[in-house]
């Protein structure tokens, strides 16, 4: 009777042992490890996250910046682009709304200030677009526009005419429309807007992923009249 209660305890030790072996090894188990993960279940998870904005996030069949030779900034989790993304929203965010004084503004056309009456100039204003460098995403906005003087060398009319981006790699702007929404001919000042899309290419987790969304510039620019 003892050997049996012995070998009985000896058999439910050993069972013991062998159960807290699997817990201990599924704790060491990731999530990613127990389902691996593939292109569409981040999006899935990353198009369920709320970044405050209208984003939609799709899979990169071929890399639209390959031909420059711009290389995917890289993320290892969901989690990390996360935290990356949010501080690049709210970086762009920071910058686009922006006065900027004339003597900055590069007149594509260097014509001569005696000249230009009722004259076409062609223009654009140039500012830093990023205002962290997150990710190295430092680049160059740009919104093109052109203007006329009156005799009397007051800008009467406006118009947008382009808008893009310089300097940055895995990043690009394609512009819709733009208007001027704002004209102020007794000073010479007007507010320009351009509307366009952002793409941002990435690739998490070995997967190239897409982010596009919808962005308004509003630029002012001083110091238009002669």
């Amino acid at each position: 009777m003892n050997k049996f209660i012995a070998k009985t305890l000896v058999f439910f030790l050993i069972l013991i042992n062998l159960s807290n072996i699997n817990v201990f090894a599924y704790n060491d188990l990731s999530i990613e490890s127990l389902y691996p993960l593939s292109s569409n279940s981040i999006i899935e998870s990353l198009n369920d996250l709320d970044f405050g904005i209208d984003v939609n996030f799709s899979t990169i069949i071929s890399n639209p910046f390959a031909r420059n030779n711009e290389h995917l900034l890289s993320f290892d989790s969901i989690e990390e682009f996360q935290e990356f993304f949010e501080k690049l929203i709210l970086s762009l965010q920071e910058t686009n709304n922006i006065v900027i004084p004339l003597d900055e503004v590069e007149l594509i056309k260097g014509l001569d200030s005696e000249i230009i009456s009722r004259s076409l100039i062609n223009s654009s204003v140039t500012w830093n677009g990023a205002s962290s460098p997150w990710g190295g995403l430092f680049h160059n906005r740009h919104i093109g526009f052109s203007f006329t003087r009156d005799s009397s060398g007051r800008v009467n009319s406006a118009t947008v005419t382009n808008s893009w981006i310089t300097g940055v790699s895995g990043l690009s702007w394609t512009h819709r429309y733009g208007n001027v929404t704002h004209m102020f001919p007794l000073i010479g000042n007007i507010i320009v807007e351009a509307n366009g899309t952002w793409l941002l290419g990435v690739s998490i987790n070995g997967f190239n992923i897409g982010a596009t969304w919808s962005d308004t510039w509003t630029r002012g620019v001083e110091g238009l009249n002669r």
